[in-house]
């Protein structure tokens, strides 16, 4: 779980190349983390891993601006959210908070 939520803050955040984001990094990550909650889907820990994931995964199109610049949370045009990654990663936290 470690190593997927550090490849994926890789994506989030690239420490090197051109663009802020590596979005290869975070849907490789988040894959890997759908595989191992189905290996573990009694374990809270893999569930809120994937359910974070998919809740920042949801703002990726919202997190920069046309010039590549970080945009702040407040300014985001939230039209460019996913809903479904959202609504996802809500639904997982619940069931993390029901396995603690």
């Amino acid at each position: 779980m470690r190593v997927l939520y550090l490849v994926f803050n890789e994506g989030c955040t690239a420490s090197a190349g051109e663009e802020l984001s590596r979005v290869d990094l975070m849907a490789e990550a988040i894959r890997s983390a759908r595989m191992l909650r189905a290996a573990l889907p009694e374990e809270a820990e893999a569930a809120g891993l994937l359910a974070m994931m998919l809740l920042l995964w949801s703002r990726r199109a919202a997190r920069t601006g046309a010039d590549g610049v970080l945009v702040p949370l407040e300014e985001q045009d939230r039209s460019l959210w996913d809903v479904e990654a959202i609504e996802e990663g809500r639904y997982l936290l619940e069931r993390a908070d029901r396995l603690r």
